[in-house]
């Protein structure tokens, strides 16, 4: 529906704020200068180029991924200062978590809380503005999309509440069209019918109409062809309702690929900014973290190879996103022939389904006990991450012959990327059985946002210090 009005829009508002936040700087600086501590001289505004980038990047990049200029559904007025509020809040904070760890004072905290404050205020006026401007067109009928129905069934009438709860896309039901007679002259919603499907050719001609939607049942498609060949030709536009099958969990997408418009259905995330951020970071937090912890690593591989015999690594092939296999890193914890030992201690497995684990397992050796309390056997697969096989938040990789045992219903897990940690790992690990596991897994993929990592990265830390649910 008008996708490219919405991108235009969507990249002024882009625009827009960026200008507002560079004029919320200069503001702050010359309020700092004039009105505020006079005693006190800042540097030549020149010198504060970092910070007004650094500020208006944060500020822009959060307010993206939070979907303020996603070219789709506008959002709530509430909704969308709360988005500018954490936007601004998240900017200023890391700001000034990055001058303390620098610790240079020649940046004045004043002038950053002013500019964060003169921020804030000005972009919510500015979306004020906006939305004061947006209804009061809308109830004017300024630029209004005068539309037209076809069908007057299910079909239709879905369309038409879809239409109606969103006003901000500008349109106007100026009339039905429906494929037999005896509905004509009356209304379906408070909106006339105003011709036959026949008799469409006299009602483009008749009416001013910007743009045709086709909703007429299942049966009435052959003859659509047609139909599309009759707008085109008095140049107007035509869209067809592709809602021909409503699948219990995937998402629908309309999408261009080779020039040809296809129809998809998808059960994992599409937010391609939101995706974008979360690959990025992986990345970079899987080499930050294997910078920081590389003393940690060596202690522990030390501790391996003089505690018991083998090698510090163990790899193992495990399936990977849509079943990729690839070889995962821990650091070894189980004695050397654990895997040939594997088939004598079937009958201890503790877990239902194919996952095989045991609380205290005899193949662990005291170093990988130890290990395996806390977690740090799992450290190795920061290079998996760094290396794109893994996530730092996603389902667990399971192993090949496991995979082979699935339900159906439970392959659907492996539609995402593994990762460290997931609700399986912070709502008791072992002390949920296999089932429950790949239902968190299959939430997990099903509600994913940033704010989900997150939310799971924070819970984890204090699981792993205390041992929650470990082996």
């Amino acid at each position: 529906m008008e996708r490219e009005r919405l991108e235009v829009r969507a990249w002024l508002i882009f625009l827009l704020d960026a200008a507002i936040l560079l004029y919320a700087f200069i503001m702050a600086y010359h309020l700092r200068m004039t009105f505020l501590f006079r005693g006190y001289t800042l540097a030549p505004i020149g010198e504060y180029t970092w910070l007004v980038i650094a500020h208006a990047a944060i500020c822009l990049v959060v307010m993206a991924v939070s979907g303020l200029y996603t070219p789709q559904i506008e959002m709530g007025f509430a909704r969308t200062v709360w988005q500018v509020i954490k936007s601004v809040g998240a900017s200023i904070a890391l700001v000034v978590l990055f001058l303390f760890l620098v610790k240079d004072h020649s940046i004045s905290r004043t002038l950053v809380i002013m500019l964060g404050v003169i921020s804030l205020l000005l972009l919510i006026l500015e979306k004020l503005v906006l939305k004061f401007i947006s209804d009061s067109m809308r109830r004017r009928g300024v630029a209004a999309i005068q539309a037209i129905v076809v069908g007057t069934g299910r079909r239709a009438q879905m369309l038409m509440d879809s239409i109606d709860g969103h006003p901000e896309l500008g349109y106007r039901i100026a009339g039905l069209v429906d494929v037999e007679p005896e509905l004509v002259g009356s209304t379906v919603r408070n909106v006339p019918v105003l011709g036959t499907i026949e008799e469409l050719p006299k009602i483009l001609d008749k009416y001013t109409v910007d743009e045709v939607f086709f909703a007429m049942p299942f049966h009435m498609l052959p003859d659509l062809k047609r139909q599309i060949y009759l707008c085109e030709e008095v140049g107007v536009k035509a869209t067809v309702m592709a809602e021909f099958i409503r699948p219990a969990i995937a998402t629908t997408r309309i999408t261009t690929h080779l020039g040809l418009p296809l129809l998809t259905y998808s059960t994992t995330p599409t937010q391609v900014w939101q995706l974008f951020v979360k690959e990025i970071f992986d990345r970079l937090a899987a080499l930050l973290g294997l910078v920081i912890i590389s003393p940690l690593l060596v202690f522990i591989a030390v501790a391996i190879k003089l505690s018991s015999r083998g090698p510090v690594i163990f790899s193992q092939v495990r399936s990977g996103l849509h079943g990729r296999n690839f070889n995962m890193y821990k650091f070894r914890t189980m004695v050397m022939g654990a895997e040939e030992m594997k088939g004598e201690l079937d009958d201890l497995n503790e877990m239902d389904g194919p996952v095989f684990k045991i609380r205290k397992d005899p193949r662990v050796t005291w170093v990988g006990q130890l290990l395996r309390r806390f977690s740090m056997d799992e450290l190795p697969q920061l290079w998996n991450v760094l290396m794109g096989q893994m996530s730092i938040v996603g389902p667990r990789p399971p192993i090949p012959k496991e995979v082979e045992k699935y339900e159906r219903w439970q392959r659907r897990r492996l539609s995402m990327k593994p990762g460290l940690t997931c609700y399986w790992q912070i709502e008791g690990r072992n002390e949920v059985d296999f089932d429950a596991w790949m239902e968190l897994d299959l939430k997990y993929i099903d509600s994913w946002s940033l704010w989900t990592d997150t939310v799971i990265l924070f819970k984890t830390v204090p699981v792993v210090l205390l041992a929650k649910g470990a082996s």
